[in-house]
């Protein structure tokens, strides 16, 4: 397993069980054709996060990435976020996520980005008492 799919197992694990909320695990991975030699395309919504989390009528998207592409991320929201800045399928692929989770947030949701089950817990948590108030 990836580093990355180690975290999201981690994540997803501790949403379950310790949260108790209702989590879906979304795999945009395509499916891969051995005779064509790549992947084929998954129909599932282009950016849709790792995880969406449910818990008191509200949806929670979770991005899990690695420390390393976490810091990317952050370090180019800004250019990433704006779709005639993006050049390569690294900065599109990113893109569309961010565009997610603002579409999640535009709709009184919530969403973000992640690279550890401690920044989750973190994020989380301000996400919880704030929905609690």
């Amino acid at each position: 397993m990836t580093e990355e799919g180690l975290i999201k197992q981690s994540i997803k694990s501790y949403l379950e069980r310790v949260l108790k909320g209702f989590v879906v695990s979304i795999s945009t991975t395509g499916i891969y054709d051995e005779k064509k030699g790549r992947f084929r395309s998954n129909k599932t919504q282009v950016g849709t996060s790792d995880l969406l989390y449910f818990i008191a009528g509200t949806c929670i998207g979770i991005e899990v990435k690695t420390e390393k592409e976490y810091k990317f991320v952050s370090k180019h929201y800004e250019r990433l976020s704006d779709p005639f800045k993006c050049k390569t399928k690294r900065d599109k692929h990113l893109h569309d996520q961010i565009i997610f989770i603002n579409h999640l947030k535009s709709t009184g949701n919530h969403g973000f980005f992640t690279y550890s089950i401690f920044d989750t817990q973190t994020k989380l948590s301000k996400i919880l008492s704030r929905n609690a108030k």
